[in-house]
C-alpha cells in the first residue's frame, strides 16, 4: 500500500465524541501533526482538542480499524471528551504519545529506499538525506514529537540536522554539514508544497532546525 492510497483510505471525521469509552479510546487515541491553515483547524478551532507545538498545531485522533474492509477511520476528539471521559488533558496527552511511540517509527536513508525500488545501481554516490516516518507511511509527520528519536539520530551522526517538513506523512531529516543554508532549503520546502504536495497533506512551508549542543528545536 504506498502512502497516496493509505492517506485515502484513511479518513479523518471531524467532530464525534461519542465513539467509545476512554477504557477502549485510551489504547488508540494518537497525535496528529497539521499546520495552522489545515482544514482541521479552519473548521474545527471551535470544539475540537488541540495543542501548540512550535508553529504548528496537534490534534488528537482515535484510530478506529475495519480490517475487513481495508479503511482506517481516524476520529478527532472534541473538547467535550475529556469531561465525557472523566479524565484530564495530560492523561490524554499522556496516552497518545505512549501509543506514538510504539506505532512502528523509522528513519532511513532515501537513498536506500529508491535503491529498494530501483535497483543497487540507483544513485550510486551516497546521499545524506533520511526520512522519519511511521510503517504505514500514512500521518507520519507526528514523529515530530518524538524529539528523543530524533536527538538520538543527531548523535549518530554526530551532526545537527535539518527537519524538512515533507508532507503530514513523514519528514526528511538532512545532517548540518555546511552545505547550505536555511533560506535555501525552505526555498525548496515551499517550491515541491506548490508544485508536488497537495493542499491537505502539506505541513509547513519553511524547515526546522535540532542543535544538539542546546537539545533543542526550533525555526532558524
Amino acid at each position: 500500500m504506498t502512502a497516496d492510497t493509505a492517506f485515502q483510505e484513511r479518513e479523518i471525521t471531524p467532530g464525534s465524541s461519542r465513539y467509545a469509552k476512554w477504557e477502549t479510546a485510551r489504547n488508540s487515541i494518537y497525535p496528529l501533526l497539521v499546520s495552522p491553515e489545515h482544514t482541521l483547524y479552519q473548521k474545527g478551532k471551535g470544539y475540537l482538542e488541540y495543542s501548540s507545538f512550535l508553529d504548528l498545531l496537534v490534534f488528537y485522533c482515535v484510530r478506529m480499524e475495519h480490517p475487513a474492509a481495508g479503511v482506517s477511520r481516524m476520529v478527532t476528539v472534541e473538547s467535550r471528551a475529556l469531561d465525557e471521559w472523566g479524565i484530564s488533558r495530560q492523561e490524554m496527552e499522556d496516552a497518545a504519545m505512549a501509543n506514538l511511540e510504539k506505532d512502528g517509527y523509522w528513519i532511513s536513508s532515501v537513498q536506500s529506499l529508491l535503491q529498494s525500488f530501483m535497483g543497487e545501481d540507483a544513485f550510486p554516490e551516497p546521499l545524506s538525506l533520511y526520512v522519519l516516518t511511521n510503517h504505514t507511511q500514512v500521518y507520519g509527520a507526528a514523529g515530530f514529537l518524538m524529539k528523543e528519536m530524533i536527538s538520538g539520530f543527531a548523535e549518530e551522526r554526530g551532526k545537527n540536522l535539518y527537519i524538512i517538513p515533507s508532507s503530514i506523512h513523514e519528514l526528511l531529516l538532512y545532517p548540518d554539514f555546511g552545505d547550505v543554508s536555511p533560506a535555501e532549503l525552505s526555498g525548496y520546502v515551499k517550491e515541491v508544497n506548490r508544485t508536488q504536495v497537495q493542499p491537505q497533506d502539506r505541513l509547513s512551508d519553511h524547515i526546522y532546525y535540532y542543535d544538539r549542543q542546546t537539545d533543542e528545536i526550533r525555526v532558524p
